[in-house]
């Protein structure tokens, strides 16, 4: 489950938002799709006992995480830039 997650963070935020915003916007806008996912798992296709504030925990922590994982990549733009069809 963590694995989709990442995968829609990578293709939603990190390659459309983090090109043209800054970290803050799209370590945001992740923080938003993790709440929004987590909260969607719970609710529809597994019986969680977990609450509203638990869930705003892991997409917290989730956010904090990516908030680094932006750092590092913005710290080497060719790595953002690349893509698989790349000749490099």
């Amino acid at each position: 489950m963590p694995l989709i997650l990442f995968l829609m963070s990578y293709v939603a935020i990190d390659q459309l938002f983090l090109r043209v915003s800054s970290n803050v916007i799209a370590t945001v806008a992740d923080v938003g799709m993790a709440f929004v996912f987590f909260w969607l798992v719970k609710k529809f296709f597994f019986d969680w006992s977990i609450n509203f504030m638990n869930v705003a925990i892991v997409a917290l922590v989730f956010g904090i995480i990516e908030f680094f994982m932006h750092s590092y990549f913005q710290k080497d733009r060719g790595r953002l830039d690349r893509h698989s069809f790349s000749d490099n």
